[in-house]
């Protein structure tokens, strides 16, 4: 994978970019957890890579030494309608990002580590268009309403000895999901707070299933 590069799109947002290598691969937008940044899901993103853009996204609210998605995230990280001003951001982002790549939006796969989940989700529920898939490491589903997900195919990865979000959690989001009719994969394995191996495996997998259009990238 190449070196990302950095770019302030037009409404002050910072995201970095890696352009695709191979054509007909999913984009995939990158969401750090909570006082993460943009350059924290590289490592993660190097491990998935598939040749397809991948672009990583600084949160929008300080926190700590790095940013959330939300402001005051210690009260209200629980809460969907929490990250409303920031899908809205994210949206404008995407812009930003289809203006300077040719991006198909409907190819676009989410992938949000911890808190990044929770945003995905909302973000997924509430764009005006619809990604083809969220992946869900390590993270957590915000109490309220699912409507606009249904047709979304979700990937969860968490790890049985998660210290930070229990896996009992992670369990309650992934029955709510199933309960809506959203279809799930779920992977657990015998880990802390991060995605194992064996379920980066699957999500290579469930990705490659993913229905993509052949024209959703210009060079």
């Amino acid at each position: 994978m190449n070196d990302p590069i950095t770019i302030k799109a037009l409404n002050g947002a910072v995201y970095q970019m890696v352009r695709a290598s191979k054509p007909g691969q999913h984009p995939v937008l990158l969401l750090h957890g909570w006082t993460g940044n943009e350059t924290n899901m590289w490592n993660l993103a190097s491990m998935l890579d598939t040749g397809g853009l991948m672009v990583s996204v600084r949160g929008f609210f300080p926190a700590g030494e790095g940013y959330s998605w939300i402001e005051h995230a210690e009260k209200n990280f629980s809460r969907m309608d929490s990250y409303n001003g920031a899908v809205e951001t994210l949206e404008m982002v995407i812009r930003d990002v289809i203006v300077r790549t040719g991006m198909d939006r409907h190819d676009l796969v989410m992938l949000g580590f911890s808190q990044g989940a929770a945003m995905a989700f909302a973000a997924g529920r509430s764009f005006s268009y619809k990604p083809q898939g969220i992946i869900a490491a390590s993270g957590f589903l915000p109490e309220g309403n699912l409507d606009g997900l249904e047709k979304i195919q979700v990937f969860w990865g968490h790890g049985i000895k998660d210290e930070i979000v229990a896996l009992e959690t992670a369990q309650v989001g992934v029955d709510r999901l199933r309960a809506a009719g959203i279809p799930v994969q779920f992977c657990q394995a015998d880990i802390g707070h991060k995605i194992s191996h064996q379920c980066l495996r699957g999500v290579q997998d469930w990705i490659k299933q993913l229905p993509v259009e052949e024209h959703f990238l210009h060079s």
